[in-house]
């Protein structure tokens, strides 16, 4: 009985490593085809452009795997090409990257966190002018006041 399931095993373990080979063979040479042929990021492009190379790139390589499928069906062969498509692909990955960044800044700004306020900026540079001068003066404990050096412009040694 135990010599049934060790043979079981070895069939299906090169069945299975067979599979994962040939799949990922097939995804690198699929990739590296996407990679060369579709253009390369370009940062000044629009978001609707990126939109629809990210989803081109997809459809190659999505139907590419279905035709596979079709040859030699699949079982843990999927993985494996996911993983090498995906690591292949680094320009794609790169313009997930962009547009993700442009979505999310685009939301921060629309939340509020992002607020370019020119008044803000100039009530910190009014109080940190106002912190300086405060530095300055040193209050002795009879009352008198008197402008001391800022510990920036004393010599160092």
């Amino acid at each position: 009985m135990e010599k049934i399931y060790q043979e079981r095993i070895e069939k299906i373990l090169n069945s299975t490593l067979n599979e994962i080979m040939i799949y990922s063979v097939f995804a690198y040479l699929v990739s590296l085809f996407v990679e060369m042929t579709m253009p390369r990021v370009d940062e000044n492009k629009d978001s609707p452009s990126l939109i629809m190379e990210i989803i081109v790139q997809l459809v190659i390589t999505i139907s590419a795997f279905m035709f596979m499928e079709i040859k030699i069906p699949a079982r843990y062969g999927i993985l494996a090409y996911i993983i090498v498509a995906v690591s292949v692909q680094q320009n794609f990955m790169y313009k997930i990257s962009l547009l993700n960044s442009r979505i999310i800044n685009r939301e921060s700004n629309k939340e509020g966190f992002h607020i370019e306020d020119k008044s803000e900026e100039e009530d910190i540079e009014k109080n940190t002018n106002e912190s300086n001068e405060q530095e300055r003066i040193h209050v002795y404990g009879d009352g008198d006041s008197q402008e001391a050096t800022p510990i920036s412009s004393l010599p160092m040694y």
